[in-house]
């Protein structure tokens, strides 16, 4: 007769949680020595990501030695860690980023394929699936950094940080094209007046899933004529 698996032993999700750790600490880092080491090396791992699909260790490595990093934003929601027995788990997380409005998705497949003496207790990930969906609630916040931050912070003379919050106006018939509303907030500006308060701004965008603008409501031939002649269409806007 079969025995049912231990699940969420709290010793073991403890280690399982450790690593997931370390391997989330050298995506940002962009360690990939560290990401390459706690990915199983064999032609039966499958990792499907983003934009890409691979299959096997070597085409694991050799995408993660071209691909770019991580933005530093990114940060993870509502991680879940299951554990069967001492020897197997799953790792789902969700993720966001000052990048992008979408929300991302991580599943990962973890098996002890070593001993617990080994380097990362021997967990190591066999399958994983990454993926980006509109966000549920059709709002994303969290921190801007980089140029667009420093020059906000130049022009309203506080070192607080800069928040964004972006929301959907509509939804158009382009799929996954949104006109959005982003605002821009910041705490401890100088007023006139001397004292120091919040400053916000608020701007709309039109912007679809791929980065580029909708084509609803556009006026495509001259849009052509406009890039043809390396111009600008006169009057058009978006």
């Amino acid at each position: 007769m079969n025995r049912a698996p231990v699940i969420n032993d709290p010793a073991i999700v403890a280690e399982v949680a450790a690593v997931f750790v370390a391997y989330e600490d050298a995506l940002l880092a962009n360690d990939v020595e560290t990401m390459n080491r706690l990915f199983w090396n064999a032609p039966e791992t499958v990792r499907y990501g983003i934009a890409e699909i691979q299959h096997g260790g070597d085409e694991i490595r050799a995408w993660r030695e071209a691909c770019e990093p991580v933005p530093p934003s990114r940060r993870r929601h509502r991680t879940v860690v299951t554990t069967f027995d001492a020897n197997y788990a799953t790792v789902s997380t969700e993720f966001t980023s000052d990048t992008t409005p979408l929300v991302g998705r991580q599943m990962q497949t973890w098996v002890r394929l070593g001993p617990a003496s080994a380097p990362f207790g021997g967990w190591t990930i066999v399958a994983a699936h990454v993926s980006l969906i509109d966000a549920p609630d059709a709002r994303a916040q969290g921190e801007i950094v980089g140029p667009i931050a420093d020059k906000f912070r130049e022009a309203t003379k506080s070192s607080a940080p800069v928040m964004a919050e972006v929301t959907t106006i509509k939804s158009f018939k382009q799929e996954g094209c949104k006109r959005l509303n982003v605002r821009l907030t910041q705490a401890n500006v100088p007023a006139k007046h001397g004292k120091l308060g919040e400053f916000g701004i608020d701007y709309g965008i039109n912007l679809c899933r791929d980065g580029s603008p909708p084509t609803e409501g556009m006026d495509l031939e001259k849009v052509g004529k406009a890039l043809g002649s390396g111009g600008v269409a006169e009057g058009y806007r978006y």
